[in-house]
């Protein structure tokens, strides 16, 4: 079975230490560049197996804001990278330091959902207390009593 989270990885984290790199200095421009298309990549890939699982309507929705928010972060942080190489930036390096920040603190939420989601808590809400406990779903699985034991009580 597919795991979303394993999309993240550690490659996350060292790209968006790139970016932190090539936002501050841009001798690393380039190398932050590199980065940026393995986050796109990576964020694509997510929003595909995203669309794969069965969620929550709502939820499916907020994460694909969030993964569409990420994308526009992206393109943003490229479009300054790209003119910070030519020397003449259309954004200012501390509004890229911000979209590096969010996009960082955009992929770490996606990870926790997709950690969520790939332990079926979404599918299964009362996991997370959200419900009290099946009676015989085809949900969860579960073998649960069914109301015919409470009806042959009382005859």
């Amino acid at each position: 079975m597919e795991r979303i989270q394993d999309l993240f990885g550690d490659t996350t984290a060292a790209c968006i230490a790139d970016i932190y790199e090539g936002v501050a200095n841009a001798r690393q421009a380039e190398r932050a560049l590199d980065a940026l298309e393995k986050i796109e990549g990576t964020i694509n890939d997510a929003e595909a197996a995203f669309e794969r699982k069965e969620l929550d309507p709502i939820l499916k929705e907020n994460i694909g804001k969030q993964l569409e928010y990420a994308k526009k972060t992206t393109l943003r942080l490229k479009r300054f990278l790209g003119d910070a190489q030519g020397g003449d930036a259309t954004i200012d390096q501390q509004q890229a330091r911000r979209d590096a920040s969010s996009l960082h603190l955009i992929l770490n939420a996606l990870q926790q959902i997709a950690a969520e989601v790939d332990r079926d808590y979404v599918k299964r809400p009362h996991l997370m207390h959200a419900l009290p406990p099946c009676t015989g779903c085809k949900t969860c699985g579960d073998t649960c009593e069914t109301k015919d034991k409470g009806e042959e009580e009382k005859d």
